[in-house]
């Protein structure tokens, strides 16, 4: 592969990757509308964690991200009857759940199989703990209603993303094994010089620390008032995905340190 300037999640688009990418992104929205019980929510991650196994970090989050996109024209986010042209809207497609398989696929190809996938997966909800436990429900939900019920939240989740993971993963493996691809592949590649750059690294690092604490002093401040999901929990929420998404860039940023891995998947 070669690429022409800096590879960033805009500008690695071929033909190839394009359509697949738009495939799958297609059939994760559909997974949408399957709900699993007894839990209510969608089983659109499955898509996503297969593309982060089979393919790689590029395609995974694109693939998230048209999942959520198309979903979130229908009903909203991050709830139903908040428009997509939201601030809150916006960011949560663009810097939601996209940034947790940027971390797992990061993570799967970083660790030593097979202790690699436990890792992901922890990582990956380690990272969704944080952004959403203890900041987006946090704020949508008042600190009375949210100290009520996260740690039950925080179980549901972890059992339903186990499952949303493993789905994923046991797809992955059986999709390989078929065309007869080896599993973790990535781990035959010869190196390649590293494309990162320390200084962007560390940028996006510093505006994660500076954006979250922006974020949080507006979590604590009199601003973040009203009941669960009134429109000023609504618009201080959408803020959020800010530091997510500078952090999801610093990650990617950790990848180009390994651009044999994109050889899989552009």
């Amino acid at each position: 592969m070669k690429t022409a300037g800096y590879p960033s999640l805009i500008s690695l688009w071929t033909p190839r990757n394009a359509a697949r990418i738009a495939v799958l992104g297609a059939l994760g929205a559909a997974f949408n509308f399957v709900k699993l019980p007894p839990f209510g929510w969608g089983l659109e991650p499955i898509v996503p964690f297969f593309t982060m196994l089979v393919y790689g970090g590029f395609s995974a989050f694109w693939v998230y991200l048209i999942t959520m996109l198309i979903p979130a024209l229908i009903t909203g986010y991050p709830t139903v009857g908040v428009p997509i042209y939201t601030p809150t809207g916006i960011l949560n497609v663009i810097g939601g759940n996209t940034i947790i398989v940027l971390v797992g696929s990061y993570v799967l190809r970083k660790v030593r199989k097979p202790y690699n996938f436990i890792v992901a997966f922890i990582a990956m909800y380690a990272h969704w703990a944080i952004k959403d436990g203890f900041g987006f429900w946090y704020v949508l939900f008042g600190p009375k209603m949210w100290s009520a019920t996260i740690g039950l939240l925080l179980i549901m989740c972890l059992a339903y993303m186990a499952i949303a993971v493993a789905i994923g993963y046991v797809s992955g493996i059986v999709y390989l094994r078929v065309r007869r691809i080896e599993v973790c592949a990535w781990e035959k590649l010869s190196p390649k010089p590293s494309l990162w750059s320390k200084k962007r690294f560390i940028l996006y690092i510093a505006l994660t620390i500076v954006t979250a604490i922006a974020y949080v002093w507006l979590m604590f401040s009199p601003y973040c008032t009203g009941p669960s999901f009134s429109p000023n929990r609504v618009w201080i929420n959408a803020m959020n995905f800010v530091p997510n998404i500078f952090f999801g860039l610093a990650v990617w940023e950790l990848y180009l340190r390994h651009p044999e891995w994109l050889d899989l998947e552009v």
